[in-house]
């Protein structure tokens, strides 16, 4: 818990044959999965790519007070969509350096030494409409960076086949 946490990665790319269905990340999982489940153990992407839009990176954290009712677009989700270049710049180009600033007040993303995307209590209250989400009817959560204050395994992984509606992510994968 807190710190940098960076890595270098390189992702794969054919011309012309950028897969919707792969979804690569670089992401930490709140240690406490287990015994408070997701959302509510947190969970931090410091790179994740997957959708329609293949020249776009997500930096991302999802939290909670429970599951019911979650949806991807709720305010209790923070999403930051930047971008890499094109889809050549990100995909085949080498190596990109993927870093997370963590510390119990904030966390930054910061692509190939450029910081890209910032979250605190601060940002998050600064993003209320008032004390019940409208769209969701459901309370706001309060001070979001308390679910960031636990260990957390870090995870790079690039998942394939996968299916997502909301972000148009989906492949057919061969099984044989």
């Amino acid at each position: 818990r807190y710190g940098i946490i960076e890595a270098s990665i390189a992702l794969p790319f054919a011309p012309g044959v950028v897969d919707p269905g792969y979804w690569p990340a670089f992401w930490l999982l709140g240690s406490s999965v287990q015994e408070k489940a997701w959302p509510m153990c947190g969970e931090i992407d410091i790179m994740e790519r997957g959708g329609k839009h293949p020249d776009v990176l997500f930096a991302t954290c999802h939290y909670g007070d429970s599951w019911e009712g979650w949806t991807y677009n709720r305010p209790d989700n923070y999403v930051s969509a930047y971008s890499g270049g094109s889809q050549e710049s990100i995909w085949g180009a080498g190596f990109h350096t993927y870093t997370l600033e963590w510390t119990p007040t904030a966390l930054r993303w910061v692509f190939d030494g450029e910081q890209v995307a910032e979250f605190s209590d601060q940002i998050h209250a600064a993003r209320r409409y008032g004390p019940i989400n409208p769209q969701y009817g459901a309370p706001y959560v309060e001070q979001p960076m308390r679910f960031f204050q636990e260990d957390f395994y870090i995870i790079i992984n690039a998942a394939v086949g996968v299916s997502n509606p909301e972000n148009d992510c989906a492949a057919e994968a061969d099984h044989r």
